[in-house]
């Protein structure tokens, strides 16, 4: 066998030793994997401690829905309050201080609306753009998440388009691109196993969204 020479020697050891820096083996996975926090879960935030408020209109009772989300919320560590009023609406909510006394007792983190269906009929919905616009600035500065409600109806007078524009300062979740398969007309509600497909989406929405538009001062 023959020797390098001292300084081929060197050169080549100096060489290895500059790859190995640039191009540093990937780190061993180890076979078991110790328990993490909410934060460490890819595609989840931190739920831990946070209070939750979800408020809505008849879809709410569904326990498909929220009953779905409340597993979720409470497996994650957070606190879920969910307060449905059959037959509400933005307006009601506001009205009647509803809402303003959920905020004051339950002092939420996060509120999640789930309003619409009730007004989607509407002749002209712009008249509604006004107290949702109300209702957000209400919430604010809490993190608001709003859902928008399944394609029951069909949109003949430009709901959605309200909708999409007067939540500018609100997460919205646009539920008509959800596959409920359910054809216009003939249903008002959506069934248990449908709410849970909706429960679903709203989860991996809620835990995929981020940089919530700047608001203004809560009241």
């Amino acid at each position: 066998m023959k020797y390098l020479a001292p300084t081929i020697l060197v050169i080549f050891i100096f060489t290895t030793a500059a790859i190995g820096v640039a191009n540093p083996l990937p780190a061993v996975v180890p076979t078991e994997t110790p328990e993490t926090s909410n934060k460490d879960i890819p595609n989840q935030r931190n739920w831990t401690n946070i209070r939750v408020l979800h408020i809505g209109d008849s879809h709410l009772q569904n326990w498909g829905l929220k009953g779905t989300l409340r597993k979720k919320f409470q497996a994650a560590g957070a606190t879920y309050n969910v307060v449905a009023w059959k037959g509400s609406s933005s307006r009601s909510w506001l009205r009647t201080g509803k809402l303003h006394r959920l905020l004051q007792q339950k002092s939420p983190d996060v509120v999640i609306v789930n309003l619409g269906t009730n007004v989607s009929r509407a002749k002209d919905p712009n008249d509604y753009a006004k107290f949702i616009k109300k209702m957000i600035l209400k919430i604010s500065p809490r993190e608001c998440y709003w859902v928008a409600p399944p394609p029951l109806i069909e949109d003949n007078n430009g709901f959605y388009d309200m909708l999409i524009s007067a939540t500018s300062q609100c997460h919205l979740l646009d539920s008509r691109k959800i596959p409920f398969e359910v054809p216009h007309k003939k249903y008002f509600h959506l069934s248990k196993r449908q709410s849970v497909l909706w429960a679903e989406y709203i989860w991996e929405w809620m835990n995929e969204t981020s940089d919530l538009p700047e608001h203004g001062d809560g009241v």
